[in-house]
């Protein structure tokens, strides 16, 4: 059977998220990637920024796996 989709390997240049939306958070910390049932550091991936401006650049996307998914402690106002 022929697969529906194909995937290809990319980069996803990067992706900014603005905190000012949230106005209840200070900030965003400590990040790790969600893999099978595990929290790991996170690779292939580049995360800066501080307090208010958080930018996730460089992520690798494989063939395989077609979603990341990272999360961080947050920290309330």
């Amino acid at each position: 059977m022929e697969k529906h989709w194909k995937w290809s390997k990319h980069t996803i240049g990067s992706l900014a998220l603005d905190l000012r939306s949230a106005p209840q958070l200070r900030s965003v910390s400590n990040w790790r990637e969600v893999v099978g049932d595990e929290l790991r550091a996170p690779t292939a991936v580049r995360i800066g920024g501080s307090g208010r401006a958080v930018t996730l650049s460089q992520i690798e996307m494989g063939d395989e796996m077609v979603a990341r998914f990272f999360v961080a402690d947050v920290a309330f106002r």
